[in-house]
């Protein structure tokens, strides 16, 4: 079973009822949301008016007009700029933007989805980040980020004390980095194979 790191806190409190709920999923096509996402790459590889732009085109062209979607495109704009502020802010040097992930813990369990970016950290080392759409969040004692900061440490053959792991807050427009210890990732290993073993 594969199942997004998003995810993986509502995997963690029940592994065999997610699997069962997983089997009933469907989708429905980008949200908004995901093609603000998408309006990232061209952020980084262009700038903030052309994500701007490419943003307004994507959501014209797979949404309705109406009062409701226009206010939602301004307040996504809006958040674009403030995503451009903060990654200006931090000195990084962006590498690769919404980047996929595959770690595979058993036969029956992988830990899938994707980065919102990877950075390299000109003072050292890389910084991984994701976004989050609740402020507040806790995000530090959630599972899987240790787990995105030893796949990261493998992937790029580096040390764990290399890779920070963080979140881009949306609501707030902050990043926020940490590094977890080599026994925390440990336990985090430990954990979720265990989880894993559960599977049917």
């Amino acid at each position: 079973m594969k199942v997004s790191h998003g995810l993986l806190e509502s995997f963690r409190a029940d592994p065999t009822g997610f699997a069962v709920r997983q089997g009933s999923r469907h989708f429905n096509g980008p949200s908004m949301f995901r093609m603000w996402q998408y309006a990232l790459k061209r952020l980084h590889a262009e700038n903030v008016e052309s994500a701007a732009e490419y943003l307004q085109d994507a959501i014209v062209s797979n949404f309705k007009v109406n009062d409701r979607n226009e206010s939602r495109l301004d307040d996504l704009v809006d958040a674009l700029h403030r995503y451009a502020a903060s990654f200006e802010s931090l000195g990084h040097i962006a590498v690769e933007v919404l980047k996929p992930m595959n770690l595979v813990i058993n036969s029956k369990l992988t830990i899938a989805g994707e980065v919102a970016r990877l950075d390299l950290v000109p003072s050292g080392g890389y910084a991984a980040f994701v976004l989050s759409r609740e402020e507040g969040e806790d995000w530090r004692r959630q599972i899987r980020f240790p787990l995105i900061q030893a796949h990261f440490a493998s992937k790029l053959n580096c040390s764990l004390k290399d890779i920070a792991v963080g979140i881009y807050s949306v609501p707030t427009g902050v990043h926020e980095l940490h590094r977890f210890t080599a026994s925390r990732v440990s336990a985090a290993h430990a954990e979720i194979s265990s989880l894993a073993r559960r599977l049917p």
